[in-house]
């Protein structure tokens, strides 16, 4: 019964099952580009989170909302950095009861590693797409529609 089940769902038969076929084929290369650059314990995510670091200090409670995350899921994260080194707590020195986030200067050089990385990846995709002979006006109407369902409550 479990192989005429496998055999029955096609997920590029529909929008959704593209987009995660997609997607989880971007994660895929972007994680082994990240492995050799010896960046594997860097996910998109915490690539993200470090970028968000990289402009200033924040608390965890603004590092909660800016992510959209509940608080324990947003420690834990934060914690799994630290450990590693690249942030690190400081304190507010205008209110000395408040921790601020910030990168490390080791969070600092790989998170520009890790953007080499992840621009280059961006750069082959916009080569793929402009091989495929897709107009500027196509194209620019995919990004609408990809920024639109990013938006959008499933």
């Amino acid at each position: 019964m479990k192989n005429k089940l496998e055999n029955t769902w096609q997920p590029e038969a529909s929008w959704g099952g593209l987009i995660l076929a997609a997607s989880a084929k971007m994660r895929k290369t972007m994680e082994k580009a990240l492995i050799k650059a010896g960046l594997e314990h860097l996910s998109l995510a915490r690539i993200g989170l470090l970028n968000i670091l990289s402009r200033r200090p924040f608390t965890q409670t603004e590092l909660s909302s800016y992510l959209g995350y509940q608080a324990s899921s947003t420690m834990d994260f934060l914690n799994r950095l630290k450990k590693r080194e690249l942030i690190q707590v400081i304190i507010n020195p205008e209110d000395r009861r408040q921790k601020l986030w910030s990168l490390t200067p080791q969070g600092q050089q790989e998170l520009k590693r890790a953007k080499v990385i992840v621009r280059y990846r961006g750069e082959k995709i916009d080569d793929f797409l402009k091989a495929t002979k897709v107009s500027p006006k196509e194209l620019e109407r995919f990004r609408e529609i990809l920024q639109a369902f990013l938006i959008y409550k499933l």
